[in-house]
């Protein structure tokens, strides 16, 4: 089932404040030519020090640049000669210490290309066709991707990987580089993005409407639980972590994009954290019509923009979706933690973030003359947020909170379903959670007995076992079941005879 989240102002409050103060800062990257001044950040280096994207050199011309505090914005080579990006970068780690690698597209953004350069002269490199590197196929055969396209290897020895799309199969395709090897992918889907370990992301298009899928070497693909189906579903982005286990470490591996399954025709972001039963629609800024998410940390963070449909003229506004999954304006939050920002007009987009969910790349509206302006944004100490499990008498709930808002059993950094909180015990007889079922677990199925009229409170719910909507004899008969007696725990995996535990879900 979908989980539509609504905005809400008290958890904004309470992701701008902290006992410990912020950090919080809004750089632009500026322009390589102030008389056509435009530029767009498109990637970020994991701890956010480099940022990569685009930036005008003439009225029609486009070329890919780096920028770092150090350095400031750096025009990269451009051997095209056509309007080209970079969207992929990484600081080099193991036998690539002190290089940088970069993706980007080329020849009007149709030809995927890599770069690596040292980093004392960010503009000393060369950029090599990822598609005759890899063995893809000819010249300009790989194109495609989002943000995030270039990562390195996790736990590697230098190491990296970027990723596309085959244009002459529709396959995702994979490029792991130091040394250089390609992969084709089983999928015909888009290749937007890459994690640390290889796994790509991407739109699934072998069936109609489209789904979110991913795809790795390793065989580990898949299709995000609740996307397609009944509508257009598109992945954008993923988490650095993802593919570190596909049985543990959920609480790291994430996916975002955009769904059209919501209430209208308009697309809604969305995000999904491996183990989840299905992906969860993020909403929009109030009053917005549609939404994306591009880009997700190994927390969940996500951003990506509001789209406000109705307005004339249409606008969008830089949004971040909190832990929480609560969306916030990326401006708001800056200005909340004292950052003026002043000489924008609007932040319009974010298409990268860190792995830690504190720096975030995109581009706004710059005040004084209404160009498009890259920036790199700076918002510490979000409150870490989890599942609360609240133990009740008969049925449980669960939320996803901060520690400190939490009054039952909090799970930092993870999902109910990853918490192991279900609305019901197990087993569902247990009311009091005290390991045994006995009379005073029996005083509670007969407070919600409710005979033959249909109708069961939701405290009652785990108790509906015949799944009729009444709470009555063949319920009390499958308690029964379950009878230990007092001071008798209750061995779920060796249960009485007759006895189904259930599985913490509502029957």
């Amino acid at each position: 089932m979908r989980t539509y989240l609504r905005f809400v102002t008290a958890v904004l409050a309470l992701g701008l404040t902290s006992s410990g103060g912020q950090a919080a800062s809004l750089i632009s990257v500026g322009v390589l030519d102030p008389a056509n001044p435009s530029s767009v950040i498109q990637a970020l280096s994991s701890d956010g020090s480099y940022a990569v994207g685009t930036s005008k050199i003439a009225t029609d011309l486009s070329v890919p640049v780096v920028w770092s505090l150090a350095d400031g914005l750096v025009a990269l080579p451009n051997p095209s000669g056509k309007s080209s990006l970079a969207h992929g970068v990484a600081v080099g780690i193991g036998s690539n210490l002190g290089n940088i690698m970069i993706s980007g597209l080329h020849e009007g953004n149709l030809t995927h290309r890599f770069y690596k350069a040292p980093l004392t002269h960010l503009a000393g490199g060369a950029w090599k066709d990822t598609a005759t590197e890899g063995g893809l196929g000819t010249t300009s055969n790989v194109r495609g991707g989002t943000s995030n396209v270039l990562r390195n290897q996790i736990k590697g020895d230098g190491r990296w990987y970027v990723a596309g799309k085959r244009n002459d199969n529709n396959r995702v395709a994979r490029f792991r580089g130091d040394p250089d090897i390609g992969w084709d992918g089983v999928s015909p889907m888009t290749g937007e993005s890459v994690s640390g370990y290889g796994v790509v992301v991407g739109r699934y298009t072998g069936v109609s409407p489209s789904m979110a899928r991913w795809d790795s070497p390793q065989g580990d693909t898949g299709d995000v639980p609740g996307s397609g189906g009944d509508a257009r579903s598109d992945g954008i982005g993923i988490s650095a972590s993802f593919g570190k286990s596909t049985t543990v470490d959920f609480e790291v591996q994430w996916i975002c994009g955009q769904d059209q399954s919501a209430p209208g025709p308009n697309m809604q972001a969305f995000r999904w954290n491996r183990g989840d039963a299905s992906l969860t629609l993020l909403g929009t800024l109030p009053g917005a019509t549609s939404s994306v998410a591009y880009t997700v940390a190994d927390n969940g963070v996500s951003a990506g923009r509001s789209h406000f449909g109705n307005a004339s003229p249409t606008y969008e506004v830089a949004t971040v979706w909190d832990a929480l999954g609560m969306p916030q304006s990326l401006q708001v939050l800056l200005e909340a933690a004292g950052v003026d920002t002043s000489e924008w007009q609007r932040l319009t987009r974010v298409f990268a973030v860190s792995d830690d969910g504190t720096v975030f790349g995109g581009y706004g509206v710059w005040a004084a003359d209404g160009s498009n302006r890259g920036f790199v944004a700076r918002v510490d100490n979000l409150p870490t947020v989890g599942a609360c499990c609240v133990i009740g008498f008969g049925s449980n709930t669960c939320t996803i909170t901060t520690e400190e808002a939490c009054n039952g059993i909090f799970t930092p950094n993870t999902s109910c379903a990853a918490a192991g909180c279900g609305p019901c015990m197990i087993p569902w007889a247990d009311a009091d959670s005290d390991g045994d079922v006995d009379q005073k677990d029996f005083g509670a199925i007969q407070a919600c007995f409710t005979g033959t009229m249909t109708g069961v409170p939701n405290a009652c719910a785990c108790f509906d076992r015949v799944k009729d909507q009444m709470v009555n004899g063949g319920d009390l008969e499958a308690f029964m079941g379950c009878f230990t007696g007092p001071d008798v725990a209750f061995d779920a995996n060796h249960p009485p005879e007759g006895c189904d535990p259930g599985t913490g879900q509502l029957p």
